[in-house]
């Protein structure tokens, strides 16, 4: 940022993609990516120097690349809730209806819960999970925002936990599993700065959860698996790892489909099961594409005693 920067001057804006630029520095020949054009709010020493200003907004933007999207306003906040496409399907495919026992193993911030207790309508039973009492403190105050806090039991939990349902009852007619994961589908991001261990340390974590909301499904019942990642040992290979490991599931056709791509191909998932599944973002190789955040969607339903499968390999092949 130059010296000659005053409060006014037009700023171009970048993105530092590595996150290799100093504070302060003065030039730098990293790798950049340009945001847009805006108005300086400080000078360089307000920035910068010792009496620095820690927090706030420096610069305002006046011109994206993208155009622009000003943030909802807070007086239409009761009535609208921003959500990603994908999440929104997610909710539609558990399909919770007035009278349903729903559990959310998962919850916060919130989005979901929300979502699942305004189509409840106050009838059923909700209960909505999460490790972290902070993060759950966040979708308490999503759901007093729109006056369906009493129609919801927060419960904090890990839900990975063999002795869950002490804590949350059961069983349920619904579960949804909104799983932690490596969020490679996330946007925006211009960089990834996640680990390869931590990226391979979902998969075990994603099982113990699974394995617990299989307990907690009904007989009839119906278990919603969903990811906002892309890797498949994180999606398709779970649910083959799903039918394999309990007979008593079967995977269920997804309505809405809003998708245009289904499951990739996995050992273990025969075609007609990638069809049931759902999958959003771009996928390379595959010339494939929605405009919305990488997410994967499976609906699978837990069978009563002696019930066959409705679809079987060889006819599916």
């Amino acid at each position: 940022m130059s010296a000659s920067i005053r409060a006014g001057s037009t700023v171009d804006v970048f993105a530092d993609v590595d996150g290799k630029c100093l504070r302060g520095a003065k030039c730098f020949d990293g790798r950049v990516l340009f945001i847009g054009h805006g108005a300086a709010l400080l000078t360089r020493k307000e920035l910068f120097g010792p009496q620095a200003v820690r927090d706030g907004v420096a610069v305002r933007m006046l011109q994206r690349p993208w155009g622009s999207h000003p943030p909802l306003p807070k007086e239409l906040r009761p009535y609208l809730f921003p959500q990603n496409l994908p999440s929104i399907v997610c909710v539609r495919v558990l399909d919770p209806q007035p009278g349903d026992s729903v559990l959310d193993m998962c919850a916060a911030p919130g989005g979901k819960t929300t979502h699942i207790a305004a189509m409840l309508g106050g009838k059923g039973l909700l209960v909505a999970v999460d490790r972290s009492q902070t993060r759950l403190s966040r979708a308490r105050d999503n759901l007093v925002a729109w006056g369906l806090d009493k129609d919801v039991r927060l419960v904090a939990a890990d839900a990975s936990d063999e002795n869950i349902r002490e804590k949350v009852g059961g069983p349920f007619d619904k579960v949804l599993v909104d799983a932690p994961c490596s969020a490679l589908g996330q946007r925006p991001a211009l960089r990834v700065t996640a680990k390869l261990a931590d990226v391979q340390s979902f998969p075990a974590l994603q099982r113990a959860i699974l394995s617990n909301a299989v307990g907690l499904v009904r007989l009839g019942g119906v278990l919603v698996y969903s990811t906002c990642t892309i890797t498949t040992a994180e999606n398709e290979d779970q649910v083959a790892w799903l039918l394999e490991h309990f007979d008593c599931l079967e995977l269920e056709q997804q309505s809405p489909h809003m998708s245009n791509c289904h499951g990739l191909p996995v050992p273990g998932l025969h075609s007609e099961q990638q069809r049931r599944l759902q999958r959003f973002g771009f996928i390379a190789g595959e010339g494939v594409a929605d405009d919305t955040i990488g997410f994967f969607l499976a609906k699978l339903r837990k069978k009563a005693l002696g019930e066959k499968d409705s679809v079987h390999r060889d006819d599916a092949e």
